[in-house]
């Protein structure tokens, strides 16, 4: 039994206290297709640390798409991921609280955790936390702190970091301007010198112009135990986007845009790039819209690494130099549609080699109560150290006959893994007060190597949780 308390403590401040807390009713990660060298970033859906957690932001430029640098990331709480993995093992929560909220012109947030063991596991017991102050100052600014203390392997760690950010949208009379700086430093025992990490950002975020400029220089040894740090060295960012709004049209808005990514290592040399030009992206009245890309790309690994890898086959790339140029073309449909989404293709050289990609993300209301979403990603690659097939397939069902109910499916398979997933999710709000939640998740794997293929089951997992909200 888990048990969740909280409590107004102040005109703008909450607490929260958990104990032997239970995540049960939490929808599965939708997986991803990853053909780097470099970890991917899975999107926090616990609600007790998704609760408020716009207040423990910092950093303005710190989410860039390919180098994300997060000096705290609540997922390295209660989720152990083994080194090299992309999906994690739940870690139990004995206990924890938080605080979050606003004392005048002052926003604050801090959380305490204490996670248990789980067998086979180098998790021991122990104790995790990070506060963090953010001060308004001008008129749309902050100046703020972050701290951590603790490790998910027991280790002594600590992370400190602050941060600046100016805002106006009254730069030249009615214009956005945004301009960030921001530092952080970490300590853990198996760490060595080069252990800092800074960076900033300037943004002109308009509607005719959109224009930023992103800076980062990450240690090597820059690693926040409750963080997640997706590259090392110095990263540059620039984007520009401009925008037409044609009268007496059917077109709402035609946009020119180009950016570029470069990523060196310390100790000098480039380490990845990507250009991108877009010189066209038209958007529709009827909320339809059409883009195509250009890419040019280069990757200078020093080690080898493996672009795929499942059961039946290993591509390993050797280091070196790799430079190539991808073509792209996609399309939306409206959302109000019956059937919307986006579908996107794409086709160029990857690593010495040829590489296509469709991109599928189709959502058919057929009635109000009822949604279906279907999503795909396949990649065939031909190159020099081997061809292969990646494919992920998703398809999402939600029914909600009524306000006070909804049940949902999800099942996702990809033939990297071989892995069929399925999570069934029901929610019943019975009272105002009150949730049943039911989650079923059950993973089957497709053999290989037997004169027939079969399904042999994995897991399966039935959580069945009451959730009774009593205000004092």
């Amino acid at each position: 039994m888990s048990l969740d308390v909280t409590q107004k403590v102040g005109p703008n401040l909450t607490a929260t206290a958990t104990m032997n807390t239970d995540f049960g009713e939490t929808e599965v990660d939708q997986r991803q297709t990853n053909l780097s060298r470099f970890d991917l970033l899975f999107p926090e859906k616990r609600s007790f640390f998704q609760d408020g957690a716009d207040i423990f932001e910092f950093g303005l430029g710190t989410d860039l798409e390919d180098a994300s640098i997060l000096p705290f990331f609540s997922r390295r709480i209660g989720i152990y991921t083994p080194e090299g993995e992309d999906e994690g093992v739940e870690i139990p929560i004995r206990g924890g609280g938080k605080i979050q909220g606003r004392i005048g012109q002052t926003n604050v947030g801090a959380l305490v955790v204490g996670t248990g063991t789980v067998e086979d596991l180098p998790n021991p017991n122990t104790e995790m936390g990070v506060v963090r102050l953010r001060q308004n100052v001008f008129s749309e600014s902050s100046v703020g702190l972050l701290g951590t203390v603790g490790d998910p392997l027991g280790r002594r760690s600590w992370t400190a970091g602050g941060d600046f950010t100016y805002r106006t949208s009254r730069f030249r009379q009615d214009k956005n301007l945004h301009v960030g700086v921001w530092g952080a430093q970490t300590s853990r025992d198996d760490l060595d010198d080069d252990r800092m990490a800074y960076g900033g950002k300037i943004a002109y975020p308009n509607d005719q112009l959109n224009l930023e400029a992103t800076y980062c220089r990450i240690g090597e040894d820059f690693d926040p135990s409750l963080g997640f740090v997706q590259r090392t060295g110095h990263v540059l960012n620039g984007a520009a986007r401009i925008s037409m709004r044609p009268l007496n049209s059917r077109i709402r808005v035609v946009s020119v845009s180009a950016s570029y990514f470069q990523n060196t290592r310390i100790e000098g040399g480039w380490e990845s790039y990507i250009g991108s030009i877009t010189p066209f992206e038209v958007e529709f009245m009827s909320g339809d819209a059409v883009a195509a890309v250009i890419e040019p790309e280069g990757e200078n690994p020093e080690e080898s690494f493996d672009v795929f890898d499942s059961p039946e086959r290993l591509v390993d790339l050797a280091p070196g130099a790799y430079r190539w140029t991808r073509y792209g073309l996609e399309g939306t449909l409206a959302p109000q549609r019956k059937l919307g989404g986006s579908i996107a293709w794409s086709f160029g050289g990857f690593y010495g080699g040829h590489l296509q990609t469709l991109e599928t993300d189709l959502r058919f209301t057929p009635h109000s109560v009822l949604s279906l979403q279907l999503t795909s990603e396949l990649n065939e690659a031909k190159l020099p150290q081997g061809d292969f097939t990646q494919y992920l397939y998703g398809l999402r069902t939600e029914l909600k006959p009524s306000p006070e109910l909804q049940v949902s499916n999800f099942v996702q398979y990809d033939n990297e893994s071989r892995e069929l997933g399925s999570s069934c999710r029901l929610r019943w709000t019975y009272q105002p007060q009150g949730d049943l939640f039911v989650t079923f998740n059950q993973n089957v794997i497709r053999s290989f190597g037997e004169p027939k293929s079969r399904w042999l089951f994995e897991s399966d997992r039935l959580v069945v949780k009451l959730q009774y909200s009593v205000r004092l």
